[in-house]
């Protein structure tokens, strides 16, 4: 909540008011909540108490800018890749795991060395399956910054004739990707959820997505707050994600730093 509000003001008073009325909340808050869930209710009292709705807003224009620096370089990745599929879900996961912060070079030289680096690519050839059994897919997305790394993804799977629908939130929230932030990003079969929330919160969604819940033969979800908020549902999910705390760590049984490609617990494809 501290780094959240710094970006958000520079007025201290009103950063010891958040900090205040945050552990106020979270003292009373039932911890048997997902963490975005937790988190909602500080997350807008930043916005309120500082009258920025969109704190993030030039970190995420930032990121993207940077991002599409980096696509040239991606496609030819995928291109040159024997296995193209396989490449276009590391470079999406690679987007989930790198700093857009850092400086363009350092993450130009990073890319390669990523792309060897610790994955855990068990479930994959369940993931590859799913996608040659699957005609709509409905991807949802996660922070700004790595809709880029996901457009590289959403077209490998258009040029296998999937039909993908990218996810994004309807409000900003945090950094979260909003439907302005993905077509930044060049991605056009963008639709919202209706929801204002980090991760994906069922019960924050409105009708339209509910829909494509249920119509999509599989769905693919980035990062953390996703496998958060999606992991116990009965639907054909894989998880694209870097796992970055201890918790996620000892949920999915693998170390933190590892980058993975996960099939939901109760993972259900459409016959």
């Amino acid at each position: 909540m501290l780094r959240i509000a710094r970006v958000a003001t520079k007025d201290n008073e009103k950063i010891e008011i958040i900090l205040k009325e945050s552990a106020k909340h979270l003292s009373l808050a039932n911890l048997n909540l997902t963490p975005p869930e937790l988190a909602d209710n500080p997350y807008k009292l930043v916005y309120k108490i500082t009258g920025n709705n969109d704190p993030y807003k030039e970190i995420k224009e930032a990121h993207i800018k940077t991002a599409l620096n980096l696509y040239p370089m991606l496609k030819e990745m995928v291109k040159k890749s024997s296995d193209k599929l396989l490449e276009s879900v590391k470079i999406s996961i690679m987007g989930n795991a790198i700093d857009l912060g850092s400086t363009f070079d350092s993450i130009e030289i990073d890319l390669n060395e990523f792309l060897k680096s610790n994955f855990n690519l068990n479930d994959f050839e369940d993931l590859k399956n799913a996608v040659k059994n699957s005609r709509n897919i409905l991807f949802i997305g996660d922070n700004a910054g790595e809709t880029v790394f996901d457009r590289v993804l959403i077209e490998t799977l258009a040029e296998l004739g999937r039909n993908v629908k990218y996810a994004v939130k309807s409000k900003p929230i945090i950094n979260d990707a909003t439907k302005e932030d993905a077509l930044k990003s060049g991605i056009t079969n963008v639709i919202e959820t209706g929801s204002s929330m980090a991760g994906t919160i069922l019960y924050t969604v409105n009708e339209d997505f509910l829909k494509e819940l249920e119509n999509s033969d599989l769905i693919i979800a980035k990062g953390q707050a996703n496998y958060e908020t999606l992991s116990e549902e009965s639907l054909p999910i894989f998880f694209l994600l870097k796992i970055k705390c201890a918790p996620i760590a000892r949920s999915i049984g693998h170390s933190i730093g590892t980058n993975i490609v996960l099939k939901s617990k109760k993972f259900k494809l459409k016959s």
